[in-house]
């Protein structure tokens, strides 16, 4: 602070550019880290209500003996089907579908253009997982 007759009168110029160049490289920093943060949240959340969404199909599968014949792309359908309540968060759509039997496929797609993808279906008797694996697989996701 600049001193007049003895009296604090206020920052000087220099003193401003600092502190303004100061929060301009903290904010260069801190902003990319966000986006990318906010990004995979909303990822994590899109595989969480998939797993919701599985784990309801399964259930359903389990008490009607098969995946409903359905192939249903938007959420309200798929919550009163399932009788379950996901929530599309900044624009991730969510589809299910199945043509009955042991086989279904639920997807998210995000804003920012991830797609996760959820999977059962018959693996045959070899395999470990038979009827029921959690495949998912991720493109353009962090």
């Amino acid at each position: 602070m600049a001193k007049i007759n003895g009296k604090k009168k206020g920052f000087t110029m220099i003193e401003l550019i600092a502190t303004v160049i100061i929060i301009g490289i903290v904010a260069a920093f801190a902003l990319p880290n966000y986006a990318k943060a906010v990004r995979k949240a909303d990822e994590r959340d899109a595989l969480i209500q998939l797993t919701a969404l599985r784990a309801a199909a399964l259930i359903y599968k389990a008490q009607a003996g098969q995946s409903p014949s359905i192939s249903l792309t938007d959420i309200a359908s798929i919550n009163s089907t399932f009788h379950i309540n996901l929530v599309s968060k900044d624009g991730t759509a969510y589809s299910f579908s199945s043509s009955g039997g042991s086989q279904f496929l639920a997807q998210a797609k995000t804003a920012a253009n991830c797609t996760i993808i959820i999977r059962s279906e018959d693996l045959g008797n070899n395999n470990p997982c038979y009827y029921d694996c959690l495949l998912s697989s991720t493109n353009n996701c962090q």
